[in-house]
């Protein structure tokens, strides 16, 4: 999703966010190659502010919020990254880039 944008030099400017963003791009995580799953992990959570198991969205937790041995993995954090982010959150998307003549955008 977009807008053109007429500049007060008469020329236009595109302003676009995509409207199917993954959970890396959603949350800003930008993590250089070959970052290491301690390094993942600690940008996913300081990122999304997650401070309990029960909110990690790649890894599954047992009734008492414990996490279920062999789903904190790797394998399923870089999965959840690249994932389309769930639709609910979707309300927010393009917050960080709002402002009184560009809302959303």
């Amino acid at each position: 999703m977009g807008a053109d944008v007429l500049c007060e030099d008469g020329t236009w400017k595109l302003y676009a966010v995509d409207d199917n963003p993954t959970n890396s791009e959603y949350y800003g995580i930008d993590l250089p190659p070959g970052s290491t799953y301690e390094e993942t992990r600690k940008a996913v959570l300081d990122a999304t502010g997650w401070s309990f198991e029960e909110e990690f969205g790649w890894a599954k937790t047992d009734e008492k919020g414990d996490l279920i041995p062999g789903t904190d993995t790797e394998e399923r954090l870089l999965t959840w990254l690249n994932s389309p982010v769930d639709r609910c959150d979707l309300e927010t998307w393009g917050h960080r880039e709002c402002g009184e003549y560009a809302p959303g955008f």
